[in-house]
């Protein structure tokens, strides 16, 4: 887990760079990354396991935020970042990313062509603006909740969506952002407790990992080669 300070004031729906003398209140929020292996019907987080024969998952991230009692209604305006998925020791060097969406006024839907999933290298696919720099430059994703009427108050918030195609090998995937959040739920500027006069966002990320794991027969005919191996040498 990571955690990225962003400095920011609140007033009027606006997000403004903070320059206002007094205390900062720090409002904390947490990107997490859940996977789901039923098409959306539940969402694991951490860390999931799922057979070789398994050809694709369905992957999120939840922004959640602990609204301050002094104002528990609060809005997410926006959140940007560089999304993407890495291979562990060789694994996924082939898989893809697919069915792209993100927040936008409110819902979820299909996200701009300027959206891009490309694998960068052998091990690492980067969800961004399509720029050929490293994660965390460049144009950034930003998922936005525009404009600021409607019902979309409280916490959690479904921001990101993509399908995430299986190439068929085994091991580990990790799934995450880097870059942080820049988010600014309103509704605390108007209402900050006694002292404070400027806002504050922490973002905190929580990865996911993704584990194939060879189905229990394959691993049956691998111990069986290897005890036929390990025979053969003895003689």
């Amino acid at each position: 887990m990571r955690a990225r300070a962003v400095s920011a004031a609140v007033m009027g729906g606006a997000v403004l760079a903070s320059a206002a003398r007094g205390q900062v209140f720090t409002l904390p929020v947490t990107s997490t990354w859940q996977i789901s292996t039923n098409n959306g019907a539940s969402w694991n987080s951490g860390e999931t396991q799922v057979p070789l024969s398994t050809s694709s998952v369905r992957v999120r991230m939840v922004v959640s935020w602990t609204p301050p009692v002094v104002d528990p209604l609060t809005r997410l305006v926006a959140v940007t970042f560089d999304g993407y998925v890495r291979g562990l020791n060789g694994a996924g060097a082939a898989d893809s990313v697919t069915s792209l969406a993100m927040l936008q006024n409110g819902a979820v839907q299909a996200a701009p062509s300027t959206i891009v999933a490309a694998r960068v290298a052998t091990d690492l696919i980067k969800i961004d603006r399509g720029d050929s720099l490293p994660l965390g430059e460049g144009g950034l994703v930003q998922v936005v909740n525009s404009p600021l009427t409607g019902a979309l108050y409280g916490t959690p918030v479904t921001g990101f969506e993509y399908r995430l195609q299986l190439d068929g090998s085994s091991g580990a995937r990790e799934l995450g952002l880097v870059h942080g959040i820049i988010a600014a739920p309103v509704g605390v500027a108007t209402a900050l407790p006694p002292g404070f006069t400027s806002l504050s966002f922490q973002a905190l990320t929580e990865r996911a990992t993704l584990v194939v794991v060879p189905s229990p027969a394959g691993l049956a005919v691998l111990g069986v080669a290897s005890g036929v191996l390990l025979r053969r040498r003895r003689r």
